[in-house]
């Protein structure tokens, strides 16, 4: 494991809040134990390679889809986004 692995383990380990990282097709790679333990998941297998519609966790998807694309292709940054 290089530094850059460790130094992210160690971030995500110790965030103080659920957290997710995806992929550039808007699918689940990772969460950290908080993420698990909110959404009642027993591991990151019950997510991996899906997308949050796959998850049907919105009702209309539409607009978390777009910002979720809005972050990949265009680098926007989003903040205090309800949802």
């Amino acid at each position: 494991m290089d530094s850059a692995d460790l130094l992210w383990r160690n971030f995500i380990t110790g965030f103080p809040l659920p957290a997710f990282w995806k992929d550039a097709k808007r699918r689940f790679c990772g969460v950290n134990q908080r993420f698990l333990d909110f959404y009642d998941f027993d591991s990151v297998q019950e997510l991996a390679e899906r997308t949050d519609e796959d998850m049907n966790w919105h009702v209309h998807p539409e607009p978390f889809a777009r910002d979720e694309l809005d972050v990949l292709e265009k680098g926007i940054t989003l903040r205090d986004v309800p949802g």
